[in-house]
């Protein structure tokens, strides 16, 4: 709880602060570094809000899942940008640890984030897919979110720290993560993670701030 009290009240304030005072000098001085450092900033505030979520999670995994998925339908309707979400499936939320559960959905916020902000798509795609395990429940489950944007290198890098926090995050649940992508798209990633997990590695999470 002290954690959660120290980003809800020292970090996120003046993160927001920075960003609205930022914005004002660009709309007087349009300057792209401007605009990269208002995006870092942009993801700086998404990322305290996810370890806050994370932290103290207030309501079940699918309660949370539908939560962010409005919070991006609706980002996108304010900005008027004609994206294609399409959600297939759906894990077991009702077995999930609550914790696995938060921070599967954070993976996947991410990754449909990360698809719209850096890669200009005009569709994106989330499926949750139960693997062949023994019945009569699934036990493991892979999501991919696939892009039709622009794609990037893998192989050259990325200064992208979204990419870096979902890893560590997929790290702290004993999931696996994959992304593949190349120039010109697509882009997919793939989490695969055991619906019995624990979230042994979560407070390790905190750590992420730095």
């Amino acid at each position: 709880m002290a954690t959660a009290g120290q980003i809800h009240d020292h970090v996120i304030p003046p993160l927001i602060a920075a960003k609205l005072q930022l914005e004002a000098v660009q709309a007087r001085l349009p300057d792209e570094g401007l605009s990269q450092a208002i995006e870092w900033i942009e993801l700086a505030i998404a990322e305290s809000r996810g370890l806050l979520s994370g932290l103290v999670p207030s309501d079940s995994g699918e309660a949370y899942w539908s939560r962010q998925l409005q919070t991006i339908r609706t980002s996108l309707a304010e900005r008027g940008e004609p994206i294609d979400l399409d959600i297939v499936g759906s894990p077991p939320w009702e077995r999930l640890d609550r914790q696995v559960a938060v921070t599967v959905v954070q993976i996947v916020a991410e990754a449909i984030r990360n698809a719209i902000r850096h890669a200009a798509p005009t569709a994106v795609r989330v499926e949750f897919v139960p693997l062949p395990s023994e019945p009569p429940h699934p036990r493991r489950f892979r999501v991919t979110v696939t892009d039709d944007g622009t794609g990037f290198s893998p192989s050259c890098g990325t200064d992208h720290h979204g990419l870096a926090l979902m890893a560590r995050r997929a790290e702290s649940i004993g999931a696996e993560l994959r992304i593949e992508s190349a120039p010109g798209g697509p882009t997919v990633m793939t989490l695969t993670f055991d619906s019995t997990a624990t979230a042994s590695g979560i407070d390790r999470l905190a750590e992420l701030g730095d």
